[in-house]
């Protein structure tokens, strides 16, 4: 009884009183009946967190679309520096095949591929670091990228191996081979990305290649064998010696002079039988001293 009076008295009081009426509060009270709870669900307007996910999803593209053009200067930066690499990749082995011509030494040529080497590791090292965008396809044309980066690292290497081989050159131009396909691959992933991305990375992509001459394969580095000799054999008599077939290696002699008796000896007769003279000019092993 004493608390209805008590209510009673704070009811009369709030409707006698002078006080203007109380302002709607802007923010609802914490809710906690089950039935209130329904009736703000369905009188309430939309709550303004769906305006704010909006935004933060349209801000979100932007952000990519921004990351995938600065991706793709990386990667255009990057192209850069290997089309460089390839063209002085491609004039050393080209220089050293034709010798005679260019008169260039074995000292040089071994000096300019172990630089070359040297450089496609930094690359390689280099694009360890760099992180794809996330955009679409990109981060598998980035492995594409990132393995064609490792297989001309390793391919370059392999070309100064087979530099420094005793062999007539096969290895060497093998590793050329797939130094060259690995710069392809690259450029095609770059195109893809650029693809992807739509118009404008396109646009870049055709201006940068524009404006940096792109190195492109020439005609014969492709061959992986040696071109075989054409050089006709003069029939031996029974004073001539016998054929000594590819018995020989350059490592086999001590000097050029001895390598050259040898094969001064058995090149009338039977050709060039140990390919001692890769570039078919009449000198045999020219790196031995």
């Amino acid at each position: 009884m004493r608390l209805l009076a008590a209510l009673a008295v704070i009811v009369v009081g709030a409707s006698c009183g002078d006080d203007p009426a109380p302002e709607i509060p802007t923010t609802l009270a914490p809710i906690t009946s089950t039935s209130t709870t329904r009736l703000a669900t369905t009188t309430l307007p939309p709550p303004e967190t769906t305006l704010a996910e909006t935004t933060t999803t349209s801000t979100t593209l932007i952000s990519l679309a921004e990351e995938s053009m600065n991706y793709l200067e990386v990667l255009l930066a990057v192209e850069v520096n290997i089309g460089k690499l390839v063209a002085d990749v491609q004039a050393l082995n080209e220089n050293w095949d034709n010798r005679s011509e260019s008169g260039v030494s074995y000292g040089e040529t071994d000096a300019g591929m172990e630089a070359a080497a040297q450089r496609a590791q930094e690359l390689r090292d280099a694009f360890e670091g760099i992180q794809p965008s996330s955009q679409g396809n990109i981060p598998l044309e980035h492995q594409t990228a990132a393995a064609a980066v490792v297989l001309m690292a390793d391919t370059a290497a392999e070309m100064l191996d087979g530099l420094r081989s005793t062999d007539t050159g096969q290895s060497r131009r093998s590793a050329l081979v797939g130094f060259l396909t690995a710069y392809e691959i690259f450029g095609e992933a770059v195109t893809r990305v650029a693809e992807i991305i739509g118009d404008e990375a396109i646009a870049a992509l055709e201006s940068s290649r524009t404006a940096n001459t792109v190195p492109t394969i020439r005609e014969g580095t492709t061959t992986t064998t040696e071109p075989a000799t054409t050089t006709t054999a003069a029939p031996a008599t029974d004073t001539d010696p016998e054929n000594p077939g590819n018995t020989k290696n350059c490592s086999d002699f001590a000097t050029q002079a001895e390598a050259q008796e040898w094969f001064d000896t058995y090149f009338p007769l039977y050709g060039d039988v140990a390919l001692m003279d890769t570039n078919n000019n009449g000198i045999a092993c020219e790196l031995l001293p």
